[in-house]
């Protein structure tokens, strides 16, 4: 007697896998999920078995949690779902190694950055960018990997409650760029990265304590701060760091 086969997978199905990746590589469970978006540990699991439409608040949830700050780039995370969801019950008619494409680019939208792809044998893949051209871009998927970020700066404070700014900086990339987190901060506060005799790249608090802006192109020569601002409080800034 022949074993009944396993359905097979949808396309909305693997996008959902793509996006619970991303929230496995932070270490994010759906508890935590759900108490974010306001959804019992039920809902959320729902929500990840394609069982339930995701509404507004549970993708810009998602956004938060998995360090989507950009405004624009949190409409286009709910566009996203809002298109996956609406292709739920397309069959996929692919060979294997289709679906398996398939799987790694939701993988990499749902890490906001790229997959490089080398030739064989290749000793490392060329940055996604590299200094001017990586101006005004954000840094995460493209220059962000951790083996390759330095800190060049970092000022922080526990009164009245945490408040630390970085500046990190990808010399492959040629890149830097400004990062606040703690407590302390609040929706509206601004991050910036100034490079001396060069760009300079401010982004604001929109969700997360934890915010970066994009980046500017840095030599050897230059020196670079960054800074946590908010109105009517003097700025707290890191040294001019060369």
């Amino acid at each position: 007697m022949k074993r009944a086969s396993s359905p097979k997978k949808i396309p909305y199905a693997l996008f959902l896998e793509g996006k619970k990746a991303a929230l496995d590589q932070r270490g994010i469970t759906n508890r935590k999920l759900g108490k974010e978006a306001g959804y019992s540990d039920s809902t959320t699991t729902r929500l990840f078995q394609g069982e339930k439409r995701p509404d507004t608040a549970f993708v810009e949830a998602y956004a938060r949690l998995t360090e989507i700050t950009d405004q624009e780039a949190v409409r286009r995370e709910c566009e996203q779902w809002a298109d996956a969801w609406s292709r739920r019950n397309q069959p996929i008619r692919r060979k294997p190694w289709k679906v398996i494409l398939l799987f790694l680019l939701a993988c990499a939208l749902a890490a906001g950055g790229a997959i490089a792809f080398t030739d064989r044998g290749a000793s490392s893949s060329l940055p996604a960018c590299s200094g001017a051209s990586c101006e005004g871009l954000s840094p995460k998927g493209r220059c962000d990997q951790a083996n390759e970020v330095e800190t060049a700066g970092e000022e922080g404070r526990t009164s009245p409650k945490p408040l630390y700014v970085q500046i990190r900086r990808n010399p492959r990339c040629k890149a830097v760029w400004g990062r606040i987190w703690g407590d302390y901060i609040e929706v509206g506060d601004t991050v910036t990265i100034s490079v001396a005799g060069g760009a300079t790249e401010t982004n604001t608090v929109l969700y997360e304590h934890d915010t970066f802006t994009a980046m500017a192109a840095l030599t050897d020569h230059q020196s670079v701060q960054a800074c946590w601002s908010r109105s009517g409080i003097t700025p707290f800034c890191t040294q001019w760091a060369g």
